[in-house]
């Protein structure tokens, strides 16, 4: 079934209300007086929207009231601007919902933290190692990362590391446990460096890109397939790109008789996308999914 809420323009407002207040390493330090005020407002609008237009009234049987005084009281014990982010992201996670998040103000400086990560199977692995960075020459690329941070990094946990560290409480010195290839272990102490945002020109792309504010590059995005005689073998990583694509793509495939459409590591994306694509390879019509909504479904 396809959930759907209306909870995107308030986790934009936050964002846009607050943009740019935030100093480097912020969320390390002790928060101020003004900074907890504003965590507070944003569990107050948190709580006041998601009751509003979440797709599920009952919320998936959580008492959303007596959450939220939980969670108020624990804004007030906080002791840095990170750990009140936190409280936030944690009121909102009981309601296991990925497509139901808190995304904090930006801050002025990105952490770039030198290296990528990727799951393989059930284990975690480094694929990429920024040349310049603290982590070059501490890691490499298939070393095996046992633990982030002091938690242990499993396919459950990665999206939520990842969330934690880029965009909640990014940290200054990240702790790894690896493992090399020839199963060595060996725990490490990566320091983050901070780069400085910038206006958006186009010579500032590939920074922008190589800290990862876009998550989602063009390479990332392109439609990649072979052909083999009469089979055509599609690639398609993320339903976020455009109707032409596509169509681009079922011109090709029409001229074959068999078509292997990859999904791995797809990252999902449109939902109109994904019905112009079944639209394309089906000669009648099919019901793909269910919309539900908190006023009723709709096939």
């Amino acid at each position: 079934m396809i959930r759907t809420s209306s909870l995107t323009s308030f986790l934009s407002l936050f964002v846009a209300l607050h943009v740019g207040v935030l100093a480097q390493e912020p969320t390390q330090q002790k928060i101020k007086g003004e900074e907890r005020k504003l965590v507070e407002h944003m569990l107050e609008n948190v709580h006041d929207l998601l009751k509003q237009n979440y797709y599920d009234p009952s919320f998936h049987a959580l008492d959303i009231d007596a959450r939220y005084k939980q969670y108020e009281e624990r804004i007030q014990k906080a002791e840095s601007l990170g750990a009140a982010f936190r409280v936030v992201a944690a009121y909102l996670s009981g309601l296991n919902d990925s497509h139901t998040i808190f995304i904090p103000p930006r801050f002025n400086n990105t952490p770039d933290y030198g290296f990528e990560l990727q799951m393989v199977g059930d284990n975690c692995y480094v694929t990429k190692v920024r040349p310049g960075s603290d982590a070059e020459g501490k890691i490499h690329p298939g070393d095996q990362i046992l633990s982030l941070d002091g938690y242990t990094v499993g396919r459950i946990d990665i999206s939520q590391l990842q969330y934690y560290l880029r965009q909640i409480a990014p940290q200054p010195i990240t702790r790894l446990t690896a493992r090399s290839p020839s199963g060595e272990t060996r725990n490490v102490l990566i320091a983050t460096k901070y780069v400085e945002h910038r206006p958006r020109a186009f010579k500032d792309f590939e920074m922008w890109r190589e800290v990862g504010e876009l998550q989602m590059t063009r390479h990332l995005l392109r439609q990649q397939y072979v052909e083999r005689a009469d089979v055509l073998f599609w690639k398609m990583p993320t339903f976020l790109t455009d109707d032409k694509e596509v169509d681009r793509m079922i011109q090709i495939a029409r001229h074959h008789k068999t078509l292997v459409l990859d999904l791995r590591g797809n990252s999902g994306g449109s939902v109109a996308l994904t019905a112009r694509l079944v639209g394309s390879v089906m000669d009648h019509d099919v019901t793909i999914g269910t919309r539900v909504m908190r006023k009723g479904q709709k096939p």
